[in-house]
């Protein structure tokens, strides 16, 4: 009878260790968004989102980004996550984030040979062109991650004159950008 109830409790042990480790195990993996390669693609603006990035990790391109904006090995850097947007129109493009000390790196290309466009705590903005991707790192400098606030918005850039007789009898009043048709004029490059 005692090695009958020996083997139930046994079994009964292992069942819950096996659990266990399941759940662990799973609550353990990174996000989806952990790398560059599994960029959460921003599809369109205004872009807001709310993610939990304290199992985030950082890697080899997030190295590269850092030394790209020459901070690496400045700072700390953890929990990285990575988004790519691709405007359909040139525009500026405005990045902030909040919810613990964030460092923003948006860039263009390949790890290998990223350009930088920004290069923040916290937000900042970018002029960005139709067509172009860009990829935006959000990373920890705090050592942790945390709940990470993201907001990606953007404003169409005005399209100037192309000729002075646009700018004349009040069609300046048709770019945003110029306060008179004088402005408008000046802004016209003379042909060649």
């Amino acid at each position: 009878m005692g090695t009958r109830r020996r083997v139930v409790v046994s079994v009964v042990i292992a069942a819950t260790l096996s659990a266990t480790a399941a759940v662990g195990s799973a609550s353990a993996s990174p996000v989806r968004n952990d790398t560059f390669k599994h960029a959460t693609v921003i599809s369109s603006l205004p872009f807001n989102t709310t993610l939990d990035t304290t199992r985030a990790t950082v890697d080899q391109t997030d190295e590269q980004a850092a030394t790209t904006c020459g901070v690496n090995g400045q700072v700390t850097l953890s929990a990285s996550v990575w988004y790519a947007f691709t405007p359909a129109t040139d525009q500026t493009v405005v990045v902030d984030s909040s919810g613990y000390e964030v460092g923003l790196g948006v860039f263009t290309g390949t790890p290998d040979n990223f350009s930088a466009f920004l290069c923040a705590t916290s937000g900042g903005e970018f002029p960005a062109l139709a067509g172009q991707t860009y990829y935006i790192d959000v990373i920890s400098l705090s050592g942790h991650g945390g709940t990470l606030k993201l907001s990606v918005t953007g404003n169409s850039t005005p399209v100037g004159p192309s000729s002075k007789a646009q700018c004349k009898k009040g069609g300046w009043g048709s770019f945003a950008q110029f306060k008179n048709q004088g402005g408008c004029v000046r802004s016209v490059k003379p042909a060649k």
